[in-house]
C-alpha cells in the first residue's frame, strides 16, 4: 500500500508543484553541490538531487497537472524532513512463494525497519524465497536523477555507491513496459525485473488518472498506482539464491507532506489479480478518526473500469481471523486472510477472500503477506488465483 513506503519496514499547507514545469529553456536550482531541476530544449524535466539535506520549504503536489504523470516526482524541489517520495514495484511466482518487493524512496535518513539509512536515497528490497524463507535488505545510494519526459515516459537513476534505476514507458499510451535494475554488489543482489503493464488503467486513490485530479487518499498522504496489473519477468540474483520466474506484477507510488505516522492510524492495503479482474484496494483510518475505502476493479484484458473510487464505509474491507480488530492497534496480530466486500451498485456486489499462506514482513507497526484468493460477484462465476498480495499498518492512535 502505502505505500507507507518510505516509512515501509518501519516503526512504521497544500501547493500544487512544480513551478520548474512552467519554465523554458534550461534552468536549475542549487543548493551547495546540490543541483535539483533543469529542463531541456525538447521539453524533458530533469531532476538532480545530491547527498546534501534540504532544510527549506517543500511543496507537495496533491492535485494533478495533466494525465499521464502518475509517476512524476511530486516533491519541488526536494525532500526535507517532514516529506518524502516513494515509487514501489512487486512481483510474485504463482506457483511457488517466490515474492520480490523494490522500493525506491526519496527521504531523509531513517531507520526503516531493515537498516538505518545513511543517505537520503535507498532501495528497501524484501519478500520470501520459494520456501517460503523472507529475506530483506536496503540498499544506499549518494545521487539519484530522474528524468520526466515530454512524451510522459519516466527514467529513475540511483547512484554512488550502488547502482539501481527503474524506467517506465509513457502512460499515454496502452501496456506501458517498465525495467527494474539493481547491482549492489556489497550487499550481493544483481539483475532486473521487467513489467509489462496489460489494459488496467493507471489511477490515483478516489478515480483513474485525468487532469485536476484529487491525489490524496488521506490528509497528507498520496497515492498513484500506474500498474495495477502486470505480466513480470524476474531474473535476480539474490546472494546465493537465483529467483528467476514468469508471474503477476505491480506498482504504485506514495507521498507525504508529514510524517506518516501523524497522518495514519491503521490501514489495509492489497492486490490481486482474480479471473479476468484486477483488484486493488487501500482501506484506512487516518489519525483524525475518519475512514476510506478505496477501491479499484477493472478487468485486466480489455480495460474496462468497472470501480475506481473512495467510500466512507468501515466495513468494506476487513481481516479476519484471530484477535482481528478495526481500527488495527499496534499488537493485533497478522490476519488469517482479508475479506472484501464492495458493494458497486448496478454491477452488482463484488467479493473476494485472500488467505495469508506466506507472510513474508511481519515487524511492529507491519506486517505483509500473500497467498490464494477467491471471489468474483455474487450471483456469477466464481475464481480463483495464486494472486493475492496485501499490507497493513498500525500505529499508535494520537
Amino acid at each position: 500500500m502505502v505505500q507507507f513506503r518510505a516509512y515501509l519496514l518501519a516503526v512504521a499547507g497544500l501547493s500544487v508543484c512544480c513551478s520548474v514545469a512552467e519554465s523554458t529553456g534550461d534552468q536549475a536550482i542549487s543548493l551547495g553541490k546540490e543541483r535539483y531541476h533543469g529542463r531541456s530544449s525538447v521539453g524533458d524535466r530533469v531532476i538532480s538531487l545530491g547527498p546534501e539535506k534540504y532544510n527549506g520549504t517543500t511543496k507537495v503536489e496533491f492535485t494533478t497537472e495533466a494525465l499521464g504523470q502518475v509517476d512524476f516526482f511530486k516533491l519541488d524541489p526536494a525532500p526535507n524532513a517532514t516529506t518524502w517520495d516513494s515509487w514501489y514495484f512487486d512481483a510474485m511466482n504463482p506457483s511457488t512463494l517466490e515474492t520480490v518487493v523494490f522500493n525506491f524512496e526519496v527521504a531523509w535518513p531513517t531507520d526503516n525497519g531493515v537498516a538505518t539509512s545513511e543517505t537520503l536515497y535507498r532501495v528497501t528490497i524484501f519478500g520470501s524465497f520459494a520456501n517460503g524463507t523472507a529475506y530483506s535488505y536496503g540498499v544506499d545510494a549518494e545521487y539519484v536523477n530522474i528524468t520526466e519526459r515530454a512524451d510522459k515516459s519516466m527514467r529513475v537513476d540511483y547512484f554512488g555507491g550502488s547502482e539501481f534505476s527503474w524506467s517506465g514507458s509513457s502512460l499515454l499510451e496502452p501496456r506501458p513496459v517498465y525495467h527494474v535494475a539493481i547491482n549492489a554488489p556489497e550487499v550481493g543482489i544483481t539483475g532486473s525485473m521487467i513489467f509489462r503493464g496489460n489494459l488496467a488503467a493507471p489511477h490515483y486513490s478516489c478515480g483513474t488518472d485525468a487532469a485536476g485530479v484529487e491525489e490524496r487518499n488521506i490528509v497528507g498522504v498520496a497515492w498513484a498506482n500506474a500498474l495495477p496489473d502486470a505480466n513480470a519477468t524476474v531474473s535476480l540474483q539474490i546472494r546465493d539464491t537465483p529467483m528467476l520466474f514468469e508471474g503477476y506484477g505491480y506498482h504504485d507510488k506514495t507521498w507525504v507532506d508529514r510524517p506518516f505516522e501523524k497522518a495514519l492510524q491503521a490501514a489495509f492495503w492489497g492486490h490481486a489479480r482474480l479471473g479476468p479482474y484486477a483488484v486493488v484496494w487501500w482501506h484506512s483510518r487516518s489519525q483524525d478518526g475518519t475512514d476510506i475505502s478505496a477501491e479499484y476493479l477493472a478487468r485486466w484484458e480489455d480495460g474496462r473500469v468497472i470501480a475506481s473510487r473512495c467510500v466512507d464505509r468501515p466495513n468494506n474491507t476487513l481481516g479476519w481471523g484471530e484477535g482481528q480488530i478495526w481500527p488495527l492497534i499496534p499488537g493485533t496480530p497478522a490476519p488469517a486472510g482479508m475479506i472484501i466486500r464492495w458493494d458497486l451498485g448496478d454491477a452488482g456486489i463484488f467479493v473476494a477472500n485472500i488467505t495469508s499462506n506466506d507472510i513474508f514482513a511481519d515487524i511492529p507497526f507491519w506486517q505483509a503477506g500473500r497467498g490464494p484468493v477467491t471471489g468474483g460477484f455474487e450471483g456469477q462465476e466464481t475464481y480463483t488465483d495464486e494472486t493475492g498480495l496485501w499490507s497493513l499498518n498500525q500505529l499508535q492512535p494520537l
